[in-house]
C-alpha cells in the first residue's frame, strides 16, 4: 500500500507511452483518468496510518503526477464543461499533501479555482466533498486559501490560452 502513488505512476506512464505511440490521444486521456480514479479510490479506502505511509513513500515523480493531475483536471473541466473533474484535481492535491513546495499546491488550487469560476461552480463545496483526503497541514492550507478568497491566475504567473485548434489550456507566464 505504501507505494500506491508510485505503482500507479508506472502504470500511467506505460499507458501514456502505448497510446502516444499509436497516436490515440483520447485513449491516453481515458487510460489516465481510469488509473487516476482507481488510485484515488484506493487512497480514500486506506486507513490514516496507510495514508501517512503512502505519503512518506511517495517519490518526487509521484508528487509531480498528482500536481499535474490537478492542472489537467482544471484544463479538461473547461474543455468538457465538466465541473466534476474539479473534485479529481482537488483530491489529487490533497493526496500530494504538500510533498513538494506548497506553492506548487497553490498553483494547482488557483487553476482549479479559476476553472470553477469559468464554470459557475462553487469550488469550496467540491473541496468539502474531498476534504477528508487531506492531512491536517494540507487541509489548513486549503482552508486558509478559501478563507482569503483565493488567488488570481496573474498572481500565480499563469494565463488562459487557446491553441490553433481551439483547445483551452493554462499557460505559464514566466
Amino acid at each position: 500500500m505504501e507505494s500506491l502513488v508510485n505503482d500507479y505512476l508506472k502504470q500511467i506512464r506505460a499507458a501514456q507511452r502505448s497510446h502516444r505511440a499509436s497516436g490515440n490521444t483520447a485513449g491516453a486521456v481515458a487510460a489516465y483518468d481510469k488509473l487516476l480514479g482507481e488510485m484515488l479510490s484506493e487512497f480514500e479506502a486506506a486507513s490514516n496510518d496507510e495514508r501517512k505511509a503512502i505519503h512518506a513513500a511517495m517519490s518526487r515523480e509521484g508528487s509531480g503526477l498528482l500536481l499535474g493531475a490537478a492542472e489537467g483536471a482544471a484544463t479538461w473541466a473547461v474543455r468538457e464543461n465538466n465541473p466534476e473533474r474539479l473534485k479529481v484535481g482537488l483530491a489529487s492535491l490533497l493526496v500530494e499533501n504538500l510533498k513538494e513546495d506548497y506553492r506548487e499546491t497553490l498553483i494547482g488550487l488557483t487553476l482549479l479555482h479559476n476553472t470553477a469560476r469559468k464554470l459557475s461552480t462553487d469550488l469550496e463545496a467540491k473541496y468539502n466533498d474531498v476534504r477528508h483526503f487531506g492531512a491536517p497541514e494540507a487541509v489548513e492550507l486549503f482552508d486558509s486559501y478559501f478563507l482569503e478568497g483565493g488567488k488570481t491566475l496573474g498572481e500565480m504567473g499563469y494565463q488562459e490560452s487557446v491553441d490553433d485548434n481551439g483547445d483551452f489550456s493554462y499557460a505559464r507566464g514566466w
